[in-house]
C-alpha cells in the first residue's frame, strides 16, 4: 500500500521557490516584515510567507490577471497588497510549479521594466524642487 505524501515544511517550499527565482536575471532576496521577498531593481515582485499557518507564495500580477486567477480556488487576493493586483497561493496544496514559474517570470518582467526603485525621500525631494509652485518662499533680504 502506498504511503500518503508527508507534509513539507516551509523551508522545503522556500528552497523550491528560490530555485525558480534563481532562473530569472537580476534578482535578489531581502528580508522584510519577517519573511523573504524576491526583488529586481530593488522592487519586490514575489514574497514567501506563512499566512493562517500555511506556507504561501504571493506574486505581483496585474489587476486583470488577478481577476482571472482568483476564479481558480487555489488562488486568493493577497492580503495587504491585493488591491495592487497581487495574488497568493498556498503551497501545501502542491501547486502547478510550471504555472508558478510562468507567473514569477511575468511578475519579474513587469517589475523590472519599471526601472530601479528610488528612495521615497529622494523622490519627494525631486518632485518638490521640480515644480515652482511647491518651492518654499524665500524671505526677502532687508535693504540697508
Amino acid at each position: 500500500m502506498k504511503q500518503p505524501p508527508q507534509p513539507r515544511s516551509h523551508d522545503d517550499y522556500l528552497r523550491r521557490i528560490r530555485a525558480l527565482v534563481k532562473k530569472l536575471p537580476d534578482t535578489g532576496e531581502t528580508q522584510s516584515w519577517g519573511h523573504p521577498n524576491f526583488t529586481t531593481n530593488g522592487r519586490i515582485f514575489a514574497s514567501c510567507g506563512v499566512y493562517h499557518e500555511r506556507a504561501t507564495l504571493s506574486i505581483a500580477t496585474s489587476l486583470l490577471e488577478q481577476s482571472f486567477l482568483v476564479q481558480d480556488p487555489r488562488f486568493t487576493v493577497a492580503p495587504y497588497v491585493g488591491k495592487y493586483g497581487w495574488v497568493s497561493v498556498p503551497l501545501d496544496l502542491e501547486p502547478e510549479w510550471g504555472l508558478l514559474l510562468d507567473l514569477l517570470q511575468k511578475a519579474h518582467a513587469r517589475v523590472h521594466a519599471k526601472g530601479p526603485a528610488r528612495k521615497r525621500a529622494a523622490a519627494v525631494s525631486a518632485r518638490t524642487t521640480a515644480h515652482p509652485a511647491r518651492r518654499p518662499i524665500k524671505a526677502k533680504a532687508k535693504a540697508r
